[in-house]
């Protein structure tokens, strides 16, 4: 992988035109946070790497991915909250990149993709104040395109999955990541309403899932999405609205 490479044959308009590249660093989400709060970087800018040696998952988990074998990368919008929720649309993104090489994914509240109750691909988003005011957004993406089994640390083989693992091939990383931001772009720019998307990728309405809440595990069974992107449930007839997972646990078992 390298520059030149990357950012041949790229097709959108605003998304990868401004790449910064990396053999190696700590995690693209820090230094992209870290240089968002100094500069006012333009949208669309896009900083991939080969490894991360700290890669960092939702919620203060760490993401692997001190290796070659995934897509890892962030990206930078503007104003994200007239993108609402901003959360949804790499998720969306990336169920429709897994439906381009036949693999079907299943989203699970607010941006995991899953394959059966696997995980594929994580994202992390973290807003912060620009120079100039605005806000702007990183969101993080973690992608696992060519691992084999032995790859994952042991505590996450059962709940990992990757690209190759479900179709037994190995996949150019460079295509993977240049139709994955068309497929981003397409999302982020279009007319289309994002919470039906979401759910249309989703099979959770209507089902039973396990939540744990305060230490406390229930279950719960899913309304609906509100236009705001937060989870509608019921829990002992009575509905209630979860805006965030800080506080949840929800099970892959759905």
């Amino acid at each position: 992988m390298n520059i030149k490479d990357i950012k041949s044959g790229i097709k959108t308009k605003v998304f990868g035109k401004n790449i910064f590249y990396f053999e190696e660093i700590e995690s693209t989400n820090k230094l992209a946070m870290d240089e968002l709060g100094k500069k006012n970087i333009e949208e669309g800018s896009i900083y991939i790497c080969q490894r991360q040696t700290n890669g960092q998952g939702s919620y203060g988990n760490k993401w692997q991915s001190k290796n070659n074998f995934g897509l890892w990368m962030s990206i930078i919008v503007h104003s994200p909250y007239q993108h609402d929720p901003a959360t949804f649309v790499p998720a969306i993104a990336l169920s429709d990149l897994l439906k381009e090489y036949n693999i079907e994914s299943n989203l699970k509240w607010p941006n995991d993709i899953l394959i059966g109750n696997k995980k594929i691909a994580g994202i992390l988003c973290q807003a912060k104040q620009m120079p100039n005011n605005n806000y702007g957004c990183v969101i993080g993406i973690g992608l696992n395109v060519n691992h084999s089994i032995q790859d994952f640390f042991i505590d996450i083989k059962d709940k990992a999955t990757s690209m190759k693992i479900i179709t037994k091939k190995e996949y150019d990383i460079i295509e993977i990541f240049q139709k994955y931001i068309e497929h981003f772009e397409n999302i982020y720019y279009g007319n289309s309403d994002i919470i039906e998307l979401w759910k249309e990728r989703s099979n959770m309405i209507g089902k039973i899932i396990t939540g744990k809440k305060n230490n406390e595990t229930f279950k719960v069974k899913v309304i609906d999405i509100t236009k705001e992107g937060y989870l509608k449930i019921e829990n002992e007839n009575k509905i209630e609205t979860w805006m965030s997972r800080n506080y949840l646990d929800i099970s892959t078992d759905f």
